[in-house]
This record gives structure tokens, sequence and C-alpha cells, in this order.
């Protein structure tokens, strides 16, 4: 060994290495599978283990590998024996004797995984997994990969639900269960996009069409019957944000309207939500309202018509 000349290290890839703490190599007898610990990567706490394959010379997008060989504590130092049916690491989960004690474990688990795409069948990365053992409670997450892959290392014989989340989509969810003779469940998830769907609300001068500000707007939800109240800034307007509604929903809402000097309001408004954005309720509803002043005919302010009654002429001396 004294002849062995060493050449500098190289960093292996940088789909491997992250800004924070890789640990733990292991490298499969065929050279094909590198086994590692890492606080990056989306780890579900501290150091979690991660495998990634060589394809073509490259280096795959480190896959997770779930629970439960990952814990919310320190998983590290991985190795398997020669015919690859079991293995040995060290963790400081809870339940060990010390600080970091020595697990085997054995290739009988189970793999629950699959691919995530949004409603218009793109891959979705980056959406965060959340694993929950429905006997247990335990609960362990991950992150979708490039690919929108996920993977878990479940037990078998039990039962699972898979929830997906992604800022700017609806969550999805699944259940899953490891009962079969299957070795691989799959699970896919489709999360639909978060349409942005609100309600925007500008209350007006029905004379001036200027803004007003400090209107009462009571406005309730008929389908669910929640209400809030809102007063109008100097702009005479507010945003209803609706992160429960996806498209093709129906909305039915009705609006109670008071300014003091003003007439009162109370409309009705059903909508179906056919589009992304934001409902301009003005463009539905006249909520505009009337200025009530001193020496003005109420009747003509809110469009009365006025009842005449007609005259009847009796004979003189006698009553009726």
């Amino acid at each position: 060994m004294q002849d062995t000349i060493w050449s500098d290290p190289v960093s292996i890839s940088p789909r491997i290495n992250t800004g924070y703490d890789e640990d733990g190599p292991f490298l499969s007898p065929d050279g094909k599978k590198l086994y590692f610990s890492s606080k990056g990567h989306n780890s579900s706490g501290g150091y979690d283990f991660f495998v990634s394959e060589l394809v073509d010379g490259v280096w795959g997008t480190p896959v997770n590998l779930g629970y439960p060989m990952n814990s919310a504590g320190d998983d590290i130092y991985i190795s398997f024996t020669k015919d690859n049916k079991r293995g040995y690491f060290s963790s400081n989960r809870n339940g060990g004797f010390g600080c970091m004690d020595i697990y085997s474990f054995g290739m009988l688990k189970k793999t629950i995984n699959g691919t995530i795409k949004d409603d218009r069948g793109n891959l979705l990365a980056g959406v965060t997994v959340e694993l929950l053992d429905l006997e247990s409670g335990e609960t362990f997450t991950t992150e979708s990969d490039e690919s929108g892959y996920y993977s878990f290392l479940v037990d078998p014989n039990k039962k699972f639900s898979v929830k997906g989340t992604k800022e700017g989509f609806f969550e999805d969810l699944d259940y899953a269960d490891t009962y079969s003779r299957d070795d691989i469940i799959i699970s896919n998830l489709s999360l639909e996009k978060d349409p942005g769907i609100s309600l925007y609300v500008l209350i007006s001068d029905a004379q001036t069409k200027e803004p007003i500000k400090n209107v009462r707007v009571t406005l309730t939800d008929n389908m669910i019957d929640a209400t809030n109240l809102y007063v109008t800034g100097e702009t005479g307007d507010f945003i209803k944000p609706l992160p429960d509604k996806k498209l093709q929903d129906r909305g039915s809402y009705n609006f109670l309207i008071e300014k003091e000097g003003y007439l009162s309001k109370s409309l009705t408004l059903n909508l179906l939500f056919d589009k992304e954005g934001s409902y301009n309720v003005h463009e539905y509803l006249d909520i505009s309202l009337l200025k009530v002043e001193v020496g003005n005919d109420l009747t003509k302010i809110i469009n009365l018509l006025p009842i005449r009654f007609e005259q009847v002429g009796y004979p003189a001396g006698r009553c009726y």
C-alpha cells in the first residue's frame, strides 16, 4: 500500500451533496446503488437514509428510504450483508438504550410508492408526502423528486393514509395497505391547482360613482351558514378569499350593506365558479348605495309607485 497513489478527492455529484451534512456512504456490491445519510434532501428529522442509483454513469436524484428506516432522530451508517438480505445501522431514535444504538433489519419490508401529477397530468416535484400509520398514529414525510416520484419502506400487514400537499394546490389523500402479497404497493396522487377564487366587493355612491369608506358589509355564506363582517377602507372595497372553492363549485352569498346616511341593501348572489381568479360582485349585483339627503322624495329614491285611491261620491243625507 505504500506504493499506492491516491487521486485528489472529487465531489461525487451536486445531486448527492447539499449545503447540509452527508455522511456514512455505503456502495452496493454491484456498484449501482449508493446508500448514505443526509440532513439535506428534505429529511424527516436529523439524518435520514437516502439511496441514489447510478444510471449511464450519472447518479440519480436521491430517494428517501422512508418509514420505518428513517425516524425523527438521526439515522446513519447503514450497511448490508453480502446477500443483501439483512443490514445494520445506527440511530438515536426513541426507545433506544443510549444515545446512538445499533439496529438490524431484514429485507422483508414492503414499499409504498407512486407518482404525483397535477390535474392536467403534469408531474409535480417538491410535493410534501405524509405517510400516516392508521394504527400507531406515527407520521413520516418525504418529498417527490423531479419526476414526481416518492417512496416509503413500510412494514407488512399495516394500513396507511398517504397525503400530498404543495403550496398553490389542493391536497390529495389516498389510502394503502400492506396486507397483499405484493412487495410494492402503488399509490398515485393528483393535486388540483388552487384557482385562487375570491370575491371582490366594491361599494360606490350610486350618484357620484365614488367609492364609499366605512361601509359595513355583513357577508353570509349560505352554503355553510357562516357570516363575516367587513368594513370598507378608503378605496371602498375588500376581497374575500374562497380557499375551499374549486372550479365548477357553486356558491351562494347574502350581502347586507349598511352605512349611516345611505339606504341599506340586502342582496343575494348565486355563482358557478367556472373560471380562475377574482369575481367582481358589482358586475353581478347593484351594490352601490343611494345617499339620503334632506328634502329628497323618498318615493323617487327607492322607486316606489304612489298608490292612488279612487274617490267615490255618495248621495247627500245618507250614512254608510
